[in-house]
């Protein structure tokens, strides 16, 4: 490998971590301790946060209401909602600096809502915007109530210790809008230079032409000013210290890692149920209760951390070993000593009742897991959904399939299950099968075609939603013709979804680390900058080196990478990039501008 090599144990970054170490600094006056705090200037204790609906699920996937109350947090409240007036407390707003969220702000001044305000953002504020803002607090005299006004960088939403999200829905269809993309290409260079000051390196950016291109242009003009903004304010002083990789790719570049259905632990769970800031509900089989909410917590559970993208049959296993543990300790309590004697059984006792809420706690953990384990097995039951696992892979991977495997596709086809899951599962497989294929059978491409036309009825009178013409048009602006009506649709229809992968996504070498051959494009992509940059030029990638910008003196070459996926990413292709980083030594974190599962990105095609 001709890039630089950290040494063999490189030293482990969370970034989930680090923004939950700058939220509790917010949550805390930004303030460096809660001594600090509370010895301070500030005639206030308990605390208000008022959060827009982005900090909101920011803050919601990192921290349980226990974790706010612990930093005096006794309310915490919508920006745009209906809220009363409250003084005598210290209320902290944390929002993004957007025109809707500072009039707001402007609202709660003129009615004198709270007499001891803490404004941060999670982005630097646009000089106009801070200038209304400004204009607003003097025409009500109220510049004595505002303590604080911060500019953070933590416009993400870290799910896991390597995962990021932005939570823009509709994201794929959106940057189509002429009228919207600018301002989502700057949402996410934002949000990406937050990740880059969080982390403290700077990157070498490697982007396709496109809308990475955009977003890459923007965060180097962001960061340029950013850097020279520091050197003015702290000459002598280096915020960056280490040097990273940034790659931008375009959903385009492969569809096939978001319709594959999985076999991964988290990757089933969110394709089945839906994961949204680390929960998830889960169905009552009867259909008379309310659906289970549970915590997906990667800090607090240690079986979901160690387990969530493990294959499922592991998992499986993984959870009957955990609850046999379980009740070996558990039996074992209270038993470690000589029972005959007074002072042991006290001390048993004692020792046992320390354990309680530990071992409860395991216990609602193990249940949830076999809870969910029980639901995701029935699924996979009922749909046959290893089937279209090892069809699909087979198609991906080695563009080929068995005859054997081509028996179980048709099967798989075939079959009379027409509920929506099984329809969509069908659509996925045909979608998987016209993109992985380059020269397919003419008599495997009828029996494609037939089968299509046959489940046109059936879109029609049950599942409109999945397969409705709209969701899986060949081009985004096409108006309705024959050729694209729904009972006609057939094979041209899912040929328009494959003919969206563009070139050049087809164009990437095979990477030369060993087992990449099984990973997706975006990928192999990263290996490939790895092990041989120079072929990047051919393959339409391009770079800019920010890390050039400053002082190399003590600036650490290192080989932790950030892949973002501009317009949507998915969990197969998070959990296929966590096998990279032992293979290039290094961090790797995956993000994305949102998070989807197969049925969402279907919708947007």
């Amino acid at each position: 490998m001709n890039s630089a090599i950290q040494p063999e144990n490189f030293q482990r970054l969370d970034l989930r971590t680090l923004q939950y170490e700058q939220l509790i600094k917010i949550l805390s006056l930004n303030k460096s301790s809660t001594f600090e705090e509370m010895s301070g200037d500030d005639a206030y204790i308990w605390k208000i946060l008022v959060f827009d609906n982005f900090c909101q699920e920011s803050l919601s996937t990192i921290f349980k209401v226990g974790n706010l109350r612990d930093e005096n947090i006794t309310l915490h409240l919508p920006l745009h909602s209906q809220r009363d007036k409250i003084h005598g407390v210290n209320t902290i707003y944390y929002i993004q600096p957007i025109e809707e969220n500072i009039n707001k702000i402007i609202e709660d001044f003129d009615k004198d809502l709270y007499d001891a305000v803490y404004i941060n953002f999670v982005y630097p504020i646009e000089e106009a915007l801070l200038q209304k803002l400004t204009r607003a607090i003097s025409k009500y005299n109220a510049f004595y109530k505002l303590k604080q006004v911060y500019q953070h960088h933590l416009n993400y939403i870290a799910a896991t210790p390597h995962l990021f999200d932005l939570n823009i829905p509709k994201i794929y269809q959106r940057l189509k809008d002429p009228r919207e993309r600018n301002t989502l290409v700057n949402l996410m260079a934002q949000s990406l230079v937050s990740v880059l000051m969080t982390l403290r390196t700077l990157p070498v950016m490697y982007y396709q032409a496109g809308v990475s291109e955009e977003v890459a242009k923007r965060i180097d003009a962001i960061m340029t000013e950013v850097i020279s903004e520091f050197h003015y304010k702290n000459p002598h002083e280096q915020f960056f210290t280490k040097q990273s990789t940034l790659v931008l790719a375009n959903r385009d570049i492969d569809h096939t890692c978001v319709l594959l259905h999985p076999w991964h632990y988290g990757a089933l769970i969110d394709d089945i149920l839906k994961i949204k800031n680390n929960k998830v509900d889960l169905p009552d089989k009867t259909g008379k209760k309310k659906s289970q909410e549970y915590d997906l917590d990667f800090k607090a559970d240690k079986f979901w951390a160690e387990n969530m993208n493990l294959p499922f049959p592991d998992v499986t296993e993984n959870i009957d070993q955990e609850l046999n543990r379980w009740k070996v300790e558990y039996d074992a309590l209270g038993h470690k000593k000589d029972p005959s004697k007074v002072e042991d059984i006290s001390s048993n006792l004692s020792s046992a009742l320390d354990r309680v809420p530990e071992m409860t706690e395991r216990k609602n953990k193990i249940e949830m897991h076999t809870n969910l384990a029980t639901y995701l097995g029935e699924q996979i039951n009922a749909r046959s959904l290893d089937k279209y696992f090892e069809v699909e892979r087979s198609l991906i991977f080695n563009k080929y399939i068995s005859s054997k495997e081509k028996d179980e596709l048709f099967t798989c086809l075939k079959d009379e299950k027409f509920d929506k899951d099984s329809i969509l599962d069908k659509a996925r497989l045909m979608a998987i099968y016209h993109q992985s294929i380059e020269n397919p059978n003419a008599k495997d491409i009828e029996k494609i075609e037939q089968i299509v036309k046959s489940l046109g009825d059936k879109v029609d009178a049950r599942t409109k939603e999945y397969l409705h013409v709209r969701r899986l048009k060949p081009q985004v602006d096409e108006p309705m013709t024959s050729e694209n009506d729904p009972k006609k649709v057939g094979l041209n229809l899912l040929r328009g979804l494959a003919s969206k992968v563009t070139t050049q996504g087809k164009g990437i070498i095979k990477s030369m680390i060993p087992g990449a051959e099984k990973s997706f494009t975006a990928v192999k992509l990263v290996g490939d900058i790895f092990v041989n940059k120079n072929f990047l030029n051919n393959e339409g990638i391009y770079h800019i080196n920010m890390s050039a910008r400053v002082d190399s003196k003590n600036f650490e070459k290192t080989n932790d990478c950030i892949l973002f996926l501009c317009d949507g990413g998915s969990m197969n292709e998070y959990q296929n990039f966590t096998e990279l980083s032992d293979k290039i030594n290094g961090n790797v974190f995956y993000g994305c501008s949102y998070l989807y599962n197969a049925k969402e990105f279907l919708s947007e095609c």
